[in-house]
């Protein structure tokens, strides 16, 4: 095999990068966005400590950006989302290089025209597209199994002993950033067995340095002396920071569900879920959406050849890119970056293998493979052109439905109260601590205060001194078993301080209806000994808001719709159980219709959990 000229392809893939982080950089989101989006910009601004298994290398880089003079934080922190993202493309765009040159006959210039064809395979895909613009670890994740495919190359083919240790750092590192790296790591484990004698007299180097990498986690027990706004799990004692890492509270208790009884274990990879196969094939059908099917054809038989001409490097890059599938299926659309740079190097390959031809024909038509391969790059650019995709980055760039959607749950909440939330907890923090939004306010998690051992236990303490500990107050039961009456001990604590708020709460909308009081703000709150009083005006002020969201979603792109789908969803399911539970029934179904009324949004079914609370509920009423 050719010795690859790693400076050339350093240097090409820096002009890639360089290029791909001007155009995103450009498109970046201002501000809040879905998801975890406002948990990632609070653990990077903060280095605070986010959801199992806490992110600690993402928390650690971003931070760097958060000290940008320019933007609001969120704006930082999704631009390292950027910076992160271009280097993803550069670095497929490098793989891709270094095989072309490894192994086929190809001149520098050939390969590096040839290798364009990834990076435009990943730039068309809307939903990388997405995570490159928002605060998310995902495109971290794509980047380190690029950085351990590419040093995993290095050492198989020419027995680099340098990269083999960059590797095993590497190993560490990157299980700080997401623990599905683990799977990357196993799945290669054949190949490190099979080249074993290269190993020996290395294990204790490869050790200390894998050590020395996975000790990035030691940021997360530290920092959280310090308790920061979030500061998850609370992970300070070494049997906290166990059940933090190893995500007791997901596989012994589901918190969006609170019910007072402990919950079956979900199974650790959705792969032994019940409906894998119908998970795969939605996922390849995403897949599938997310390029052009000619394109993915050819990027399979590139593949193909790779298992022709080195059997080792496919099994490298199909076992990390199935391990990645594997552990993120059922979690769209976080499983198909790997995939898609797979299939994005794959075509690369096969244009590759046809110049290679080409360079064989005899002169004058040996000219004609250099000549291929911008005919290549054009053919690939106009089978994956999307126009949506210029939409979406120009919808992302002035994108702040999020943060108003944050902005409204705040602005009715009484001054000075105890606001308790759970599906808004990410982005109401966000607003609170991040841009001090409300910050006379004090945002409360419910699961802190039902689960206190898997999550931050609620402590609030007031100018008197007098202390309310969730860890202590509700001794006796199981530490998988939510006790409502705690809810009922942190009311009687407040009442004499404060005003209780909420957001609606599927978990306790019954619980409390008699004693709601709701304004014509939007605010939501009681105190012990008031009798409910829920207006009109808010009845009103929440329905229009969950209507907006609605209008919305006819509006916005694919990747964006997925997530304010769920967002929406949520959000109406919510409200209904408090209209009914409060009184206002026919308003609790004609909600829920109304979303579902036209078959939903074009693109997106009606979703079942409403269809099936509508027929609930007009059976009850």
């Amino acid at each position: 095999m050719r010795t690859i000229p790693i400076s050339s392809i350093l240097r090409f893939s820096a002009i890639i990068w360089a290029l791909s982080w001007l155009l995103l950089s450009y498109c970046t989101a201002p501000s809040l966005y879905w998801g975890d989006s406002g948990e990632f910009i609070l653990s990077a601004s903060n280095l605070d400590i986010a959801h199992p298994a806490g992110f600690p290398l993402f928390s650690q880089l971003a931070n760097f950006f958060s000290h940008i003079p320019y933007g609001s934080i969120a704006f930082r922190v999704n631009l390292f989302s950027t910076f992160i993202g271009s280097l993803a493309i550069a670095g497929a765009y490098g793989i891709s290089f270094a095989l072309l040159l490894e192994l086929l006959s190809l001149s520098l210039i050939e390969a590096a025209i040839v290798s364009l064809v990834t990076p435009i395979v990943l730039l068309s895909s809307p939903f990388f597209l997405k995570e490159c613009l928002v605060a998310e670890v995902y495109t971290l994740n794509l980047l380190l199994l690029e950085c351990f495919t590419f040093l995993f190359i290095r050492w198989f083919c020419h027995k680099d002993r340098k990269a083999l240790m960059y590797i095993a750092f590497l190993s560490g590192l990157a299980l700080g950033n997401h623990i599905s790296f683990a799977l990357a790591i196993l799945g290669v484990l054949p190949l490190g067995i099979f080249r074993f004698e290269e190993l020996k007299g290395q294990w204790a180097s490869i050790f200390i340095l894998f050590t020395v990498g996975l000790a990035v986690y030691g940021y997360v027990p530290v920092r959280s002396f310090a308790n920061p706004p979030l500061n998850t799990g609370s992970p300070a004692t070494l049997k906290r920071f166990f059940n933090f890492v190893t995500d007791q509270r997901d596989l012994k208790i589901k918190s969006d569900g609170i019910s007072g009884a402990a919950e079956d274990k979900p199974p650790i990879f959705q792969i032994f879920g019940k409906r894998v196969l119908l998970s795969l094939r939605n996922g390849v059908s995403h897949i599938v959406d997310e390029t052009a099917p000619s394109v993915l054809v050819v990027g399979i038989i590139g593949l193909i050849l790779l298992l022709r001409w080195s059997p080792s490097l496919f099994y490298l890059l199909v076992s990390i890119a199935v391990g990645n599938y594997i552990f993120f299926l059922g979690w769209f659309p976080d499983s198909w970056l790997y995939p898609l740079a797979l299939a994005g190097v794959g075509a690369s390959l096969f244009f590759g293998f046809i110049v290679s031809i080409a360079r064989r024909i005899k002169a004058p038509f040996r000219s004609f493979a250099l000549k291929l391969c911008p005919v290549f790059v054009v053919l690939s650019f106009l089978l994956l052109y999307k126009p949506e995709v210029v939409d979406e980055l120009s919808d992302f760039k002035e994108y702040l439905e999020a943060r108003r959607d944050a902005k409204n749950t705040l602005e009715g909440v009484p001054s000075y109260s105890l606001f308790v939330v759970e599906p808004s907890w990410f982005s109401v923090a966000y607003m609170v601590y991040g841009e001090g939004f409300r910050s006379d306010i004090t945002p409360i998690y419910l699961p802190s205060l039902f689960f206190p051992r898997y999550f931050r236990p609620l402590t609030l303490k007031d100018e008197g001194g007098a202390l309310f500990n969730a860890g202590s107050v509700g001794k006796g039961l199981s530490d998988e078993t939510a006790d409502l009456k705690l809810l009922g001990r942190l009311i009687d604590w407040a009442s004499l301080r404060t005003v209780v708020s909420l957001e609606p709460l599927l978990s306790i909308n019954w619980y409390l209806h008699g004693v709601l009081r709701g304004n014509d703000k939007g605010g939501l709150f009681l105190k012990r000994g008031e009798l409910k009083t829920i207006s009109s005006g808010y009845v009103q002020k929440k329905t229009s808001e969950v209507v907006r969201l609605y209008s919305h979603l006819k509006e916005v792109p694919d990747p964006i719709k997925a997530e304010l789908a769920i967002r929406l969803e949520t959000k109406a399911v919510m409200l209904s159980s408090l209209l009914w539970e409060t009184g206002f029934k026919r308003e609790a179904i004609s909600l829920l219709r109304g979303i579902c009324k036209g078959g939903y949004v074009k693109g997106l079914k009606c979703p079942d959990n409403i269809k099936d609370n509508i027929s609930l509920l007009q059976k009850l009423l």
